[in-house]
């Protein structure tokens, strides 16, 4: 009767423990996959608007000189 109560447990334990893990590693994979695809969506964003300041800033300078 001992040995079923210490396989019972054991086996919970195992049970319980892989989603634990799971649950652990699979969220880095998860951000790493959404963080990449975000930056190819913004990416293309950033870049117009990095040209936009630039020729604003190139309309400035003509001003002053």
């Amino acid at each position: 009767m001992e040995n079923y109560d210490i396989c019972r447990q054991l086996c919970e334990c195992i049970l319980l423990a892989v989603p634990g893990f799971l649950g652990w590693i699979l969220p880095h994979f998860l951000y790493r996959r959404i963080a990449g695809k975000r930056t190819e969506k913004i990416t293309p964003l950033m870049e117009a608007k990095y040209d936009e300041i630039y020729e604003i800033c190139e309309k400035g300078n003509k001003l002053l000189y």
